[in-house]
């Protein structure tokens, strides 16, 4: 049963916030890079997206914004999402990072996932 509940919220993040982060970072026409990841956190959605609002801003976002559970930033040409979901127990983070540079794309990635400890 778990495994729907977290297949549904995974097809709820892509419909939501991929769009969102490919047309925001499509330059010239080159095809955008996308990396993901997510994580279980022993927190509240609430919290984990108020972390997520401060890991972007800690790492040089500009125009990080909060908007109820998830939490959006742009760093170069680079697009950040975080979602965070509540589940029994904790919640879920799922993080996307786009853009043209598949290198700076896997670094901010990274960095984003390593700072949800």
């Amino acid at each position: 049963m778990f495994f729907y509940k977290r297949f549904d919220m995974m097809k709820i993040f892509a419909v939501l916030l991929l769009p969102v982060l490919i047309t925001a970072c499509n330059q010239k026409g080159a095809p955008p890079q996308l990396w993901s990841d997510q994580k279980y956190l022993a927190s509240t959605a609430d919290d984990c997206a108020i972390k997520g609002e401060v890991i972007l801003t800690s790492l040089g976002f500009t125009g990080t914004v909060r908007n109820g559970k998830a939490s959006y930033g742009n760093f170069s040409d680079n697009r950040a999402a975080l979602k965070c979901v509540d589940v029994t127990g904790g919640s879920y983070v799922f993080i996307a990072v786009a853009g043209a540079d598949k290198k700076e794309v896997e670094t901010l990635r990274n960095k984003i996932a390593q700072e949800y400890r």
